[in-house]
């Protein structure tokens, strides 16, 4: 009664063929008795495609039934789905049937609202990721309910799998639904899949042709282009990229497609990927090599004037490379032995990031309170000065550590008649500790000065030992190690003169007080 309704409303005749199926599916209605009803009220039933859902259940049962702990490749090869079209190269949209539900490797009849599936359809506008190129995003919508596409796949060649999950109501294996691909989305990984062309173009242009594609990345937010390079590319070889780049998608050249057998499109000279699987027939991606004037023809149409850029390539690109509207290099690096990786925006997202970017310069700049224009001159004065003030800074404490060494010298201790003095100095580097040791050192005529201080907030340890008490065995290396694990460091050096450092400043003194100990007991050996 209620299907009824819904059709008297909609002013319509025939009862669907999922209706049909769902009330023999999941109410027990049998078809004949259906017939009968729906005939007493005027209507007719859509027996055909009641038959292909029936048929559609069967098989996707047996399948389940036979690989529920398969691994998914099998799986969907046991499904034996038909091959769905993909028709999204022409068209956002497109009109279709719900041919399989799956979650898990199990075939579902339904999903509800808040279900997590995989959803196979008769025919799709959505791309399923391939060559780089990151799945669509959309939605699927039937009469009952929409499914949210968060990716799409190809697990086998021929089968585009929707993932996402039922936003509303709920959804049927044989549902009439119109699948709708996310414009925005689309057209932004357009922009970078194209873009990745021209780059490699560009890469042929400046390095040379070696500068062949290793890998790709195509999202809607970014692109990473893989290419054979065995040096880092300079800042000045990058920026020449970048602008051949833009220069090409400011020339608006068109971009065309055309389908032809692998043999012709290499001997027209089309780029193909090393290790890339292709059949017998490939698309070819072509750039204009000749600006972009007049009317605009068929996208599948070939360039008769010739190809700047000419690809092997199943991904969707933009009609005209002006529809990039910006690239922009953010890095560049290694990824292997001879294999070297940039990344890049267009569009939306380079405007975005270089905003970002001159607002921060304008932050800067105003920081240094100057513009823009002067802020590397200005911070470089600043640089300057902060490297004299360093310098004068190093020298006043020099200065005040030697007005300190009559002071330090009476707290050497007598050792077993060698002076030893162990204590800690206000020295900011390990440069200037090293200089008041040998200032000590050379003021003590005969002795062992240890000295500690706290240098970037860690403590450092200085030993010299001088040359008659080398004679005599004592070694400043054999000192510092002890004073060193004191303080949860390591440090070692010469006979004459050593180095420690440690994590614990707490422990600087306890360490220092090691010392005479120590001397004491190498003087015994």
């Amino acid at each position: 009664d209620e299907l009824i309704a819904d059709l008297r409303t909609r002013n319509v005749s025939v009862l669907q063929g999922s209706d049909v199926f769902r009330l023999w599916d999941t109410f027990g209605f049998p078809i004949d008795l259906t017939r009968d009803i729906a005939a007493e009220r005027g209507f007719t039933l859509d027996e055909a495609n009641f038959m292909v859902a029936l048929e559609y259940q069967r098989r996707l049962s047996q399948a389940s039934g036979k690989f529920k702990t398969g691994d998914g490749e099998t799986f969907y090869q046991a499904l034996e789905l038909p091959p769905v079209e993909f028709v999204g190269y022409e068209q956002l949209q497109a009109s279709g049937q719900v041919a399989a539900i799956l979650c898990d490797n199990q075939v579902l009849q339904q999903a509800r609202s808040g279900d997590t599936v995989d959803v196979v359809l008769t025919q799709s506008p959505f791309y399923a990721e391939s060559g780089g190129q990151v799945g669509d995003r959309g939605a699927i919508s039937g009469r009952d309910g929409t499914f949210a596409v968060e990716d799409t796949q190809r697990p086998i060649p021929g089968l585009v799998v929707h993932s996402g999950r039922m936003i509303s109501g709920r959804l049927e294996v044989g549902d009439a639904v119109t699948a709708s691909v996310d414009a925005e989305t689309r057209l932004a990984t357009m922009r970078n899949h194209t873009a990745t062309h021209l780059l490699h173009q560009a890469l042929h242009e400046v390095l040379g042709e070696h500068a062949i594609q290793k890998g790709s990345l195509v999202a809607p937010d970014r692109l990473r282009f893989d290419f054979n390079h065995l040096a880092a590319v300079s800042s000045g070889e990058l920026e020449i990229i970048a602008r051949r780049v833009n220069q090409m998608i400011l020339e608006n050249r068109p971009v065309r497609w055309y389908v032809t057998t692998k043999a012709e499109a290499l001997q027209a000279g089309a780029t193909a990927l090393f290790g890339e699987k292709y059949g017998d027939d490939v698309r070819v991606v072509c750039v204009a090599a000749s600006r972009h004037s007049g009317h605009i023809t068929a996208p599948s149409a070939p360039v008769s004037e010739g190809c700047l850029s000419r690809e092997l390539c199943g991904g969707t690109h933009v009609g005209a490379t002006g529809e990039i509207g910006l690239f922009h290099i953010v890095d560049e690096g290694s990824v292997g032995a001879g294999v070297r990786r940039i990344e890049a925006l267009t569009g939306n997202s380079a405007l975005v990031h270089i905003s970002g970017q001159l607002a921060l310069l304008h932050a800067l700049s105003s920081q240094l309170d100057t513009v823009p224009d002067q802020a590397p001159s200005r911070l470089e004065a600043l640089r300057a000065e902060r490297d004299s003030l360093r310098k004068e800074l190093i020298s006043l404490q020099r200065e005040i550590a030697k007005a300190d060494l009559d002071a330090l010298l009476t707290r050497a201790q007598n050792v077993s008649g060698v002076p030893v003095l162990s204590v800690r100095v206000s020295a900011t580097t390990v440069g200037v500790l090293r200089e008041v040791s040998d200032w000590l050192r050379d003021r003590l005529g005969s002795g062992v000065v240890v000295l500690g201080a706290v240098v970037d907030d860690k403590p450092a340890v200085i030993a010299s030992v001088t040359a008659d008490l080398v004679a005599r065995g004592l070694h400043a290396g054999n000192l510092v190690r002890p004073v060193a694990q004191y303080m949860g460091g390591n440090g070692g050096g010469r006979p004459n003169m050593a180095q420690a450092g440690g994590k614990d400043v707490e422990k600087l003194d306890g360490a220092l007080a090691l010392v005479p100990g120590l001397v004491e007991q190498s003087l015994k050996k």
